[in-house]
């Protein structure tokens, strides 16, 4: 991406004033644990909403929809959407209404309802586990992607800091933004800060879309372009609708992260319509990240040129020259790069896509330098959106998963409620900025893993979601044909 002029920065620190904000006008809100776990169940349906639909997206998500755009054309859009969903109406229709009825504050608990304290806190730890994972995987690949498309090397490079140091400065700026707003303003910063993430990651993606469309001559200039680059690569398309199908049930009815928006609603009316509205946002913005990935493919692919001048009888010669994996990619998607940064090629001598890389550099090469910002703000609040959650997911199932069923007992001895309550609050918050570090330093180990370094995590998060996702998916199911068990007197409500 080219160096951001006043106007992007300033875009971008607009971005940052507005993501802190929401979080300080929200902090005289949190009075109770209840209200920095699921925002008091008093946030409007609208809000919700929106947050439900976001509260998947992370980093991985938004360059993976990109990346099946880019590689396999208009029919990722279809598998996503029709993966996506069927999961969310069902748990919308049959699981949404049930959860908030159950008037646990977690996935855990509610199954802890169904087969007791065990359950609860084995499915609490696993939960934590793979978010923890999960989210500093995401964090991994955003300060990678950061570092590979050279957005801050002249930065650094002014001020004499090596180029090294800029991985773990974006991993703790990213880290301790998520985390500032979460801890100042609980869930409902995080949910309303998801309404400003939307609307930053449309007026980022769908003016990229618009200039690339328009490089291309519309929709036949797009057409025509995918007809000659030969861009849908073959697929198998029951295959992939039933991946999509299942890991789309795996998030939707088995993942805390997705799940605590319903638990935030006002009742289970409400839990209802909010992932059942939420299923047409998601899927419009699932389709505009694939539709960006797929014109990425589409518009020329860059190559190296000279050209000459005359000037006073002197001749000039100028020479423009293009790394190789962008040459060797397709459109605007470069190669993936070995460790020597020699690209890759397939048995049949063709170059290996980095799909990833598909939407960074249709924001990077596409749009105009005035609005430039806005497509690296798009970047952040794609990634803002995953890690807010999990941030948010961690803290909550910690404490009245893990902690609290053990120490209930000793705190109704030694304090009274609203001691106990205040306590609960601070631990609330301390454990969420606990996970914020924790988040943080397994991102910066996670650098170290070849998979990583080569951008090829996708296998890693298919053994984690098989790992975690599949058994938790089997006991949500369980437990929709299970009768409540009777609760003890200081169950939550």
């Amino acid at each position: 991406m080219p160096i951001l002029d006043s106007t992007g920065w300033f875009v971008l620190f607009v971005f940052f004033f507005f993501t802190v904000a929401i979080g300080v006008v929200l902090r005289e809100r949190v009075k109770t644990s209840l209200d920095f776990q699921l925002a008091g169940r008093l946030m409007p349906l609208w809000v919700g909403v929106v947050s439900c639909a976001l509260s998947g997206l992370s980093a991985i998500e938004f360059l993976a929809m990109g990346a099946a755009g880019a590689l396999y054309g208009w029919a990722a859009a279809g598998l996503f959407a029709l993966g996506s969903a069927a999961a969310m109406l069902l748990a919308g229709v049959f699981l949404a209404p049930r959860l908030r009825q159950s008037a646990t504050r977690s996935l855990s608990a509610y199954l802890g309802t169904h087969f007791g304290s065990t359950v609860r806190r084995v499915h609490a730890a696993l939960l934590v586990a793979v978010t923890l994972l999960t989210a500093s995987l995401s964090l991994t690949i955003f300060a990678r992607l950061v570092q590979s498309m050279r957005l801050l090397d002249i930065y650094f490079y002014a001020r004499q800091w090596p180029l090294g140091s800029i991985f773990p400065a974006t991993v703790l700026f990213a880290a301790a933004l998520a985390a500032l707003y979460v801890l100042l303003g609980g869930m409902a910063a995080t949910m309303a800060n998801h309404v400003l993430q939307a609307l930053v990651l449309v007026a980022g993606v769908l003016p990229a879309l618009w200039f690339g469309l328009h490089r291309l001559g519309g929709r036949n200039g797009l057409r025509t372009a995918l007809a000659q680059t030969g861009a849908s690569a073959p697929h198998p398309a029951a295959l992939f609708f039933l991946a999509g199908l299942v890991l789309g049930a795996i998030f939707w009815c088995a993942d805390g992260r997705a799940l605590q928006s319903i638990l935030s609603a006002r009742n289970s009316a409400a839990a209802k319509k909010t992932l059942l509205f939420a299923t047409p946002v998601r899927l419009l913005l699932m389709l505009l990240f694939v539709a960006a990935g797929v014109v990425a493919t589409a518009l020329p692919t860059p190559r190296s040129f000279s050209s000459s001048k005359v000037v006073n009888g002197a001749i000039y010669r100028e020479t423009f020259v293009v790394p190789r994996d962008a040459a060797e990619g397709r459109g605007l998607v470069p190669a993936q790069t070995d460790a020597t940064g020699a690209p890759l090629h397939d048995a049949a001598g063709r170059p290996q896509l980095d799909g990833g890389r598909a939407i960074p550099t249709l924001l990077a090469r596409v749009l105009p330098a005035k609005v430039r910002g806005l497509g690296l703000a798009a970047l952040l609040a794609a990634l803002l959106c995953g890690l807010a959650a999990s941030l948010s997911a961690l803290g909550t199932t910690f404490v009245n998963d893990l902690y609290e069923p053990r120490n209930d007992a000793a705190l109704e001895k030694k304090q009274d409620a609203i001691q106990a309550e205040m306590k609960k609050l601070a631990l609330c918050r301390w454990t969420t900025g606990g996970a914020a570090a924790l988040v943080a330093a397994l991102a910066c180990a996670w650098s170290l893993a070849p998979a990583v370094r080569t951008q090829n995590v996708f296998p890693l998060l298919l053994i984690l979601l098989a790992v975690a996702g599949v058994p938790s998916l089997v006991a949500v199911l369980l437990g929709l044909f299970t009768r409540t068990k009777p609760q003890p007197k200081n169950a939550e409500a």
